[in-house]
This record gives structure tokens, C-alpha cells and sequence, in this order.
């Protein structure tokens, strides 16, 4: 697809300063007269979230800041310009029925002087990441940071773990952690965290992304999904990608030995019959290639991919960056990573829609 036929927002942004550190801060657990406000905090807010973003928007502190072109895959597949807190945080589902944990990765505004940080945050688009079956937030820790220190909030539900897990329950907690997310940028106890409500993305591994597919079906609001190895559902992603009017790409790994291309994402791409879609594959990648790490039970099912697993996880992490910066962000600058006319990076690409 030709860049010249995306339609971008451009942003009103200053140069950040070149500090790449990484901050992480796991916070104590709230006691229990303090989770109970938080959590009907939450409740209120969702809902005043999903009627008024904009509302919501006008209200989170704005710092504004921009990340030199970049237009190279391998300078994506470094870290980003800010640092990353992380943050533990307790959604409450929309529909009343309990409470799940998520993790937190906030992007954090610099000096452009450098020495410090400003008040307030960047202004980031959101993502909601789900992880695959039995592996686990942690086994996607540093994909996440690398995400977030190129100005992406991303939010991961540790909900979904079950050995029979609901992959509709799971989808729906990508769409109530996203939710979860705004309301936590407009409260005041959350010094730091900034986002734009209305760039609202979904991402996910294996049964995360067949999850992440059927979140963007389920909420018009989610402008864009972008999978890795992306898993058949039940329901059915296939089905629910073809109801998908958002930008979508499916990565994939050609030696994915677990949900093989031409079983799982190819035809989830070509399901999807309204807007843009692509279907980027990783050459001699596998699916736990994906992976941070592969670690216990997780080990005894992993295939074997034919190029280094950290070339396979540095470019998965480059592309997930440049398409979220180009799709949420409007960030032109990173749309050839994105979008381009031809792979020359060790991935083959298919495309349509416009």
C-alpha cells in the first residue's frame, strides 16, 4: 500500500531528550479500604469513560514531545526515547463480574535538557496486550517495556490463565483494561500517567491475539489491532476479523509449527473485507520466537525456528512499534516500517484495504 494513501494525524510535538533508561517501579498492593474506593473509582469512571472521553481528554496533564524520524527497522529495534514505569493496577469488569490484575507500562516524559522528569507525561496512545495460552505477562516483559519506551501505554491483563480459559472473557478484559486505563490517566492518584482516549489499540501472542481480534470486533472504539501468531478462537477470530473496520496486521512466522500461517492468520487476513489489513511474515520465524523467554511447561511445546530467536523478537518488537506510532500515534515518520511497498527485512508482506 502506497504511504501516500494513509490518512495520518500529525502531532504538535517537541524533541525528548536521548535518555533511554528504563524505570521500573512495581507499587505495593493497595490495602483493602483503599482497593475498595479505587475500585468503585474504576466502576464510575468506565462507564463516564466509554460516555464522555472527551471529557476525559481535556482533563489529562499534556506534555508534548517527539521522537525523531525514524524510519529504519533497525533503529525501532532498539529502546525508545523515554523511560518506563510499571505499575500493578486492579480492573473491575464492566459487567460486575469481579475484579482481574493487569500491569501497567507508562511511558514517562524527560527534560528535553535532560535531569529529570517534567511534570506530567507524555500523551500516549493505549494498548491493551493479551498474553498467550499459559505463558503469562511476565514471558512478554521486556516486548512490553520496548513498546512503552517508544511512547506507547500498555496495559496487560494477567486474567485468562485458565487451563480451559474464555477467550470471549478475555477479549473482554483487553476492552475493560483499556477502559481501566483512561479512567486511571484522569485521577489524580496517578501522577504521570497521560494518554490519548481516543487512540485505543489491541495486541496479543497466540491466544492473546485471536483474543485481541475478537476485542476490536466487540468495541468500535479500538482503532487498530496488531497480532503476533494470532490463534483461532472460540468464538471464531476468523469470523470476528471479517466484522473488523479498524487497521489490522497479523505478524506471523513462517515456520510456526503451532498455529501455522495458512491455518490461523492468513485467513484472519483475508476475512477481513473492510479497511486496511496487512499480513507481515517473519522468514524462519517460530511461534515461541515471539516469546521473551521460554521457560517450564511452555518449553516442552515450543518449536524451533530457523533464524536467531533475538533477530526474531527484535524485529516482532519493531514492527509493533511502527505500527502503532503510525496507526494511534500519526507518527508519518515510521510509516515505511509500517507500511511498506516492499520487505526487505527478513519479513514477506501482503496487503489490501485502504
Amino acid at each position: 500500500m502506497a504511504n501516500a494513501t494513509r490518512a495520518l494525524r500529525t502531532s504538535a510535538l517537541r524533541t525528548a531528550s536521548g535518555d533511554t533508561g528504563l524505570v521500573k517501579h512495581a507499587l505495593p498492593r493497595t490495602r483493602a479500604n483503599d482497593l475498595s474506593r479505587w475500585r468503585l473509582t474504576l466502576v464510575v469512571g468506565v462507564l463516564l469513560a466509554s460516555m464522555f472521553a472527551g471529557s476525559i481528554v481535556a482533563a489529562v496533564p499534556r506534555v508534548a514531545f517527539a521522537i525523531e524520524p525514524q524510519s529504519d527497522v533497525e533503529a525501532l529495534e532498539g529502546w525508545g526515547p523515554y523511560p518506563v514505569e510499571t505499575r500493578a493496577i486492579s480492573v473491575p469488569r464492566r459487567d460486575g463480574d469481579g475484579v482481574f490484575d493487569a500491569r501497567l507500562y507508562i511511558p514517562l516524559a524527560v527534560k528535553s535538557g535532560g535531569g529529570g522528569h517534567e511534570e506530567g507525561a507524555v500523551s500516549a496512545p493505549m494498548v491493551a496486550f493479551g498474553h498467550g495460552y499459559l505463558t503469562g505477562v511476565g514471558l512478554y516483559e521486556e516486548t512490553l517495556q520496548h513498546l512503552s519506551s517508544w511512547g506507547v501505554a500498555v496495559i496487560a491483563p494477567h486474567s485468562g490463565g485458565a487451563l480451559f480459559p474464555d477467550h470471549e472473557r478475555f477479549a473482554a478484559d483487553l476492552v475493560d483494561a483499556l477502559d481501566a486505563t483512561a479512567v486511571a490517566a484522569a485521577d489524580e492518584d496517578w501522577p504521570g500517567l497521560a494518554v490519548d482516549v481516543t487512540a485505543r489499540g489491541v495486541s496479543g501472542h497466540s491466544m492473546g491475539g485471536g483474543a485481541a481480534v475478537l476485542a476490536a470486533a466487540m468495541d468500535p472504539r479500538i482503532r487498530t489491532v496488531a497480532t503476533l501468531a494470532a490463534a483461532e478462537t472460540r468464538p471464531s477470530a476468523i469470523a470476528a476479523a471479517a466484522s473488523i473496520s479498524a487497521s489490522a496486521l497479523f505478524i506471523a512466522a513462517s515456520d510456526d509449527a503451532i498455529t501455522p500461517v495458512d491455518a490461523h492468520q492468513r485467513p484472519m487476513y483475508s476475512a477481513k473485507s473492510s479497511g486496511p489489513a496487512q499480513l507481515r511474515i517473519i522468514e524462519g520465524g517460530s511461534h515461541c520466537g515471539f516469546l521473551d523467554r521460554v521457560s517450564g511447561i511452555v518449553s516442552l511445546a515450543c518449536d524451533e525456528a530457523e533464524i536467531e530467536v533475538g533477530k526474531q523478537l527484535a524485529l516482532s518488537r519493531a514492527l509493533l512499534v511502527a505500527w502503532f506510532r503510525t496507526e494511534l500515534a500519526g507518527d508519518a515518520s515510521m510509516s515505511s516500517v509500517a507500511w511498506p511497498e516492499a520487505a526487505l527485512d527478513g519479513t514477506t508482506v501482503e496487503s489490501h484495504g485502504g
